[in-house]
């Protein structure tokens, strides 16, 4: 029965990553495209035509462009060279004069629009895509719609049918609405990333590239919308009256032709090709997929019920009902029950992995410390990785890759397996090799290593924990946390060299603590304070799971990111270890194999 249980996990997940491979071999084409009011601004600013400006982006790469609704209703196509494939429409939500109220003041005139998306086909142009912009200012009006409201409540959902447009949707500019349009059209989304106008100021064109670039190779992004270098003291909306900048008009024009043509060298460096975007096909691992990474939950839940007390045949029992419970959920809501399995892999199998690193066997053993250290350190990484590739079964649909649907409870993911595990851990009769019954005498016992610390230090390491757990949950976001320039720089230079990048908290930070941990506990150095080392170190697990759950990512991508962060961080752990035993040989007495306990507090 375990044969085959194994078996239609395996064929699951094989079946779900040949998948995922095909269709991200298959859509490599990259569309760049210039904004034509930023064109337009470029050509006030340095006397170079439009068609001028145009033929030079597109010699560097640009292959389309990003033109307003309104302007494309009076566009010139003489000015558009050859070269040019695709238009994309974009659809200003932002009027001036309703930002201070956040009045709504968007009425689209669908008959005019109709009659512009007519024009560009008769010039032979393709249209990926619809984008809807907030401008680049942020628009009281698209902040204070609740969820579902926004663009919902315009007949844009019939209109993009009829006209056969897929939704653009803008990374970090995402309107409300925009997910019930998006399954209004049957899911045929474009995924464009920008650079908005007030980060363009302060970005340097490098940066600019590499931020392009580093959108499609690690977040799945195939329309890249290239806003150019303009002064500070001029707008895409009035070319006109404009100042002069310091810099010569000609080094103007240099820079945004370096920008584009810098972008188009990294993309095409990272071996994907320029040209016309197309939204992913519609496709799931269906009912056996789901079933697969069910089956995997599963005996991952028993495991876990009969560690906490219950009978294999109880626990057997209680996994077939949860079981059954999400097969018919299933049937049902899909999305919904592979959002549920994605969210119970995410935190139960991080949690099993801590769980087995801080209650490994410690007895005296012939076995070299190192040894044991490695033996058990793998089996952490082992359950942590199933935990990722079971995440990736469960997330096996096309939604969760164009992020109209995504992983539920990114933050509780991060924080409950550290939390449970912790709980688990100090609970555990490492005499009885079960979990002990929660009382106040066994709890005094556990943490008796503790009563050697005074209160200041006590205090101390709780403020120090509270920070180090606060700045862990920030950090796994986007925008709460600046990223020191020592990192940027190193991360930058991880990116040339291995293209798929290690977070920096697994490699540098998680498994060299975990090893250490593992290694005080299993070489009985400080048993009490290497679980407290390894419980840090084991953000590396929960974050390596966190990878998988950003679907819209390369599955290649995070699998050699996964690979390299483990490579390094075992290297980084065996050079601690190596200086945690010449420290404790040298200043303790401790020899290597003699299983001696010493309290290095």
């Amino acid at each position: 029965m375990t044969a085959i249980i194994l078996s239609l996990i395996l064929i699951a997940l094989g079946t779900t990553l040949w998948q995922r491979g095909r269709i991200e071999g298959e859509y490599r084409d990259v569309g760049l495209l210039v904004d034509w009011s930023d064109v337009q601004v470029l050509s006030a600013l340095t006397g170079t035509s439009v068609e001028e400006l145009l033929t030079g982006f597109q010699v560097r790469g640009a292959n389309g462009l990003v033109v307003s609704m309104e302007a494309l209703t009076q566009l010139d196509f003489a000015a558009i060279p050859p070269g040019y494939a695709m238009i994309i429409p974009r659809v200003d939500l932002v009027v001036p004069g309703t930002e201070e109220t956040g009045e709504v003041s968007f009425a689209p005139d669908l008959d005019r629009w109709s009659q512009s998306i007519d024009r560009v086909r008769r010039q032979g142009l393709v249209l990926p895509g619809l984008v809807f912009s907030l401008g680049d200012d942020e628009s009281p009006f698209v902040r204070q719609e609740k969820p579902g409201d926004g663009l919902s409540i315009f007949p844009l959902k019939s209109w993009l049918t009829a006209q056969d447009l897929a939704l653009g949707r803008v990374e970090f500019g995402e309107v409300p609405g925009e997910s019930s349009i998006a399954a209004a059209v049957g899911e045929k989304v474009l995924r464009v990333h920008t650079v908005p106008r007030r980060e363009v100021r302060v970005y340097s064109l490098t940066k600019s590239a590499e931020r392009y670039a580093r959108a499609v190779r690690e977040r799945g992004y195939r329309g890249l919308w290239i806003r150019l270098i303009l002064p500070e003291d001029t707008t895409q909306d009035s070319p006109l009256g404009i100042v002069l900048p310091e810099a010569s008009p000609s080094d103007l024009l240099a820079d945004n032709y370096a920008l584009v043509d810098k972008t188009a060298s990294l993309v095409q460096g990272d071996g994907f090709s320029l040209g016309i975007p197309r939204p992913l096909p519609p496709w799931n691992n269906g009912l056996l997929g789901f079933s697969g990474a069910l089956l995997a939950v599963l005996w991952a839940l028993c495991l876990l019920l009969v560690i906490v007390g219950f009978s294999p045949v109880v626990a057997g029992l209680l996994a077939a009902l949860a079981g059954l419970g999400s097969l018919v959920i299933y049937g049902t809501n899909p999305i919904f029950a592979r959002q549920g399995i994605a969210f119970v892999a995410a935190n139960l199998f991080p949690a099993l992995a801590l769980w087995r690193g801080l209650t490994a066997d410690r007895e005296k053993s012939p076995v070299p410390a190192v040894r044991r250290t490695l033996a058990v350190f793998g089996q952490v990484v082992a359950l942590a990785v199933c935990g990722g590739l079971v995440v990736t079964i469960a997330l096996g649909d096309y939604r969760f890759m164009i992020k109209t649907h995504q992983f539920l409870g990114v933050k509780v993911a991060l924080l409950l397996p550290l939390l449970s595990a912790g709980i688990l851990a100090l609970f555990w009769d490492e005499e009885a090799k079960r979990l002990h019954r929660p009382s106040a005498a066994f709890l005094k016992r556990r943490l008796a290593g503790v009563n050697t610390l005074t209160r200041w230090q006590v205090m101390a390491v709780g403020i120090l924990g509270l920070a180090a757990l606060g700045l862990y949950l920030a950090r796994s976001g986007n925008f709460v946390v600046p990223v020191p320039e020592v990192e940027v720089w190193m991360r930058t230079q991880l990116e040339r060299w291995l293209v798929a990048r290690p977070r920096t908290k697994e490699f540098l930070i998680g498994y060299p603590l975990l090893l250490v941990g593992l290694y005080w506990t299993q070489a009985r150095i400080n048993p009490p304070w290497g679980q407290a080392v390894t419980v840090v170190g084991s953000v590396a697990a929960v974050s390596m799971v966190n990878t998988f759950c950003h679907i819209h990512s390369p599955i290649t991508l995070g699998l050699l990111r996964t690979l390299y962060g483990i490579i390094l961080g075992t290297l980084l752990g065996l050079i601690l270890i190596l200086l945690s035993f010449l420290v404790a040989g040298k200043h303790l007495g401790i020899h290597r194999g003699t299983g001696r306990e010493v309290d290095l507090g």
